[in-house]
């Protein structure tokens, strides 16, 4: 079967390398249009999300707002709330390919169109520390000032990820789970970071492990004609 495939889904993540000293782990939001061929290659472009990264720095971040009793005064002189979140975004290309277990001479299409799916693929990648001050009054964490905190990273990721993927017997819908790894080279983008007083200007490798799962909405034709529905769509 060929045609094409909508895949969304969900993930997580920890990450390793230089970004690590910054984020614990966090989950990622998939959209993957795909196209399958008949002999079981995937072309997918990789539209995703990562949120809810643990700021690991939050301490030394914000270390020069806060008073000695490790809270911070807001504008109008009363304790204000600021909280952290590490968030990204991912944009690329994958190519896969799904092993059939039981070989490409199963019997069912389902069997055929399933079994081990191995993908790799690469793109551009951003991240940097989300601030949240919903009492207000610390002007520090908005516009302009938030640029020297951020710590506002992009460059190019490659990604190369191991799974299974299994298609529904009418070859409606299907579902994948798969382990990742990636590779990043980022470069800040703002130059300075005012809790540090130190310039910020070098590349740097980082690196994530994790475990995504996906649904799939199926818009697949038969590789030779058939009798019968030649198109199924969930």
């Amino acid at each position: 079967m060929r045609g094409a495939l909508i895949q969304v889904g969900l993930g997580t993540y920890q990450p390793l390398g230089a970004w690590a000293k910054t984020y614990a782990g966090g989950g990622t939001l998939h959209l993957e249009p795909a196209y399958k061929t008949s002999k079981n290659w995937i072309w997918s472009l990789q539209l995703r999300a990562l949120y809810g990264m643990r700021v690991k720095i939050d301490s030394s971040l914000l270390g020069f707002l806060t008073t000695e009793d490790n809270q911070i005064l807001g504008l109008s002189g009363s304790y204000a709330e600021v909280r952290t979140e590490g968030r990204g975004t991912q944009l690329g290309m994958q190519l896969g390919k799904v092993v059939p277990l039981g070989g490409t001479g199963a019997k069912s299409a389902a069997a055929r169109n399933s079994g081990l799916d191995l993908r790799a693929g690469a793109g551009w990648l951003q991240h940097r520390i989300l601030f949240f001050n919903p009492s207000g009054g610390v002007p520090m964490v908005y516009e302009p000032y938030r640029y020297g905190l951020d710590r506002l990273h992009r460059g190019l990721y490659a990604q190369q990820s191991i799974g299974f993927l299994r298609q529904s017997r009418n070859n409606e819908y299907g579902w994948s789970v798969a382990l990742e790894f990636q590779q990043a080279r980022l470069t800040p983008q703002r130059g300075y970071n005012y809790d540090t007083r130190l310039p910020d200007t070098q590349a740097k490798w980082d690196f994530s492990v994790g475990v995504r799962a996906l649904y799939n909405l199926n818009i697949l034709r038969a590789a030779t004609p058939t009798t019968g529905p030649r198109f199924y769509v969930d």
